[in-house]
């Protein structure tokens, strides 16, 4: 089904533009394409007739949020949870820091997911209590400048905002590409993103739930069960 664009009636960009640019986008690269691949693909969308006005409408379409200056913070025991739907892939790579174990892992999950779903998703993996405390930090040369937190620990407020409602694709948009995470017992994990995947991939992604790709050899995934949206919603109300 072609993307629904916003509307370039001015004349910026014509209907034969948009109708190649749509082309362009169902004929992405396969499934384990090289990077080259991709960035090549990359070349022609940006080249395309009226392509940065148009990826520009596709990642508003996507997100559905807002840039670092303009995150959203939730209220105290309010949410406005809103599942995955996009059929497009954020790839992340996850390192346990300061483990000697092989327990990292790549993971991937719906491009307009929140941080509230890859911390979901994390403890799933990490069979960590949703009970503990926990925040992603962003830094900048080595300092924290902004947090995600599920509210459950003290943090400056002027830079602490809502993992909720705040899409990870959105800090991408803005150059991000890696955070650290943790939990109230003094776990660490760094976090980076790989890439972005524009096509389907055959795992079952209807369900829009999280993608385990590879793992170290030391990580036990064996009875490894990501929850669905019911179950993550219920964890933030109790």
């Amino acid at each position: 089904m072609p993307i629904e664009f916003p509307d370039f009636s001015n004349g910026e960009v014509s209907a034969e533009a948009l109708a190649r640019f749509n082309h362009l986008l169902d004929n992405a690269p396969a499934e384990g394409a090289s990077k080259g691949e991709y960035e090549a693909y990359m070349e022609k969308l940006l080249e395309a007739e009226g392509g940065i006005e148009m990826i520009r409408g596709l990642a508003e379409q996507i997100t559905q949020g807002g840039s670092l200056d303009q995150l959203l913070s939730e209220e105290n025991g309010t949410t406005s949870y809103t599942p995955m739907q996009s059929f497009r892939r954020i790839v992340f790579r996850i390192d346990v820091v300061r483990s000697s174990l092989k327990n990292w892992c790549c993971l991937s999950l719906p491009s307009d997911a929140s941080f509230f779903d890859l911390r979901c998703a994390i403890e799933d993996i990490y069979q960590i209590n949703p009970a503990q405390g926990s925040r992603f930090e962003l830094r900048e040369h080595g300092k924290v400048e902004v947090t995600f937190s599920d509210g459950s620990e003290p943090i400056d407020q002027h830079h602490d905002y809502g993992e909720v409602e705040n899409r990870i694709f959105d800090v991408l948009q803005q150059g991000c590409d890696s955070a650290h995470f943790f939990t109230s017992l003094g776990a660490e994990y760094f976090i980076r993103i790989q890439e972005v995947r524009s096509h389907r991939v055959n795992t079952g992604e209807e369900v829009m739930q999280p993608v385990l790709i590879e793992t170290g050899e030391e990580l036990a995934t064996e009875a490894l069960q990501f929850r669905n949206a019911t179950k993550k919603v219920k964890s933030i109300i109790l």
